[in-house]
């Protein structure tokens, strides 16, 4: 009775299971091969080099500008007291604020294209560092930074779009982190040369310079283009 019980009972397909797993990792590698191809793809498009190239450039020489702010006020500071370091930084806040608000309502009505909003936000920011590396007054020297601050206000926001529309959403954070390897590269190098504060000159006349060549960059790229966003 328990012999002919085991006999007439059902264990399954012993194998099924192994006929499914070889196809199982055929689909993951097919998936993965896709994957790794439409990465490829992605970032070997000159759209997106060109803007792999302003976010090194224009990131990067954001990110040495909350180092070397305070020494170049410092240098153009004529007063005897010292300077009011609260006021200045919450005026930085408010250029960025107003900018990104003014963002919002030049994109509303259409006004210009994402694409050449950029290009003049970087070609803006070059100019701000280009005077700022020769500081003149302690009030010009202000101004000018809350000017580049409010570049960056609209910059954030119309950078986002652009990456948005060009990369797709099932590969952005592989795309977005590798455009972040040559940014950490260059804010690091450039903080090993640079040294203490008093090289602030150097610092923005080189950003400004890098900024520069990125306009350059985006200009020849979109602006031949009908289709740029």
């Amino acid at each position: 009775m328990l012999t002919g019980h085991a006999q007439a009972e059902n264990y399954g397909d012993a194998g099924g299971k192994e006929t499914k797993q070889p196809e199982k990792r055929k689909e993951k590698q097919s998936i993965k091969s896709s994957e790794k191809s439409k990465l490829w793809t992605i970032l070997t498009d000159v759209q997106v080099m060109s803007l792999g190239l302003a976010c090194t450039t224009f990131e990067g020489s954001m990110y040495l500008f909350v180092f070397f702010w305070t020494p170049a006020l410092e240098s153009a500071k004529t007063s005897t007291g010292g300077l009011p370091y609260g006021i200045i930084f919450a005026s930085f806040m408010a250029s960025i604020l107003a900018s990104s608000l003014a963002f919002n309502m030049i994109m509303q009505r259409q006004l210009v294209k994402h694409s050449i909003l950029l290009i003049a936000i970087i070609c803006i920011a070059n100019l701000c560092l280009f005077l700022a590396a020769r500081p003149g007054s302690e009030q010009s020297t202000f101004w000018i930074f809350c000017l580049y601050e409010a570049t960056v206000g609209m910059y954030w926001p119309c950078m986002g779009y652009l990456k948005g529309k060009l990369v797709d959403d099932g590969i952005r954070a592989q795309v977005y982190s590798i455009l972040r390897i040559p940014l950490n590269i260059f804010v690091v190098t450039s903080l090993l040369f640079t040294g203490d504060g008093d090289s602030f000159g150097a610092v923005f006349s080189a950003c400004s310079k890098l900024l520069l060549a990125s306009c350059s960059v985006l200009g020849i790229v979109f602006l031949n283009r009908d289709e740029a966003p």
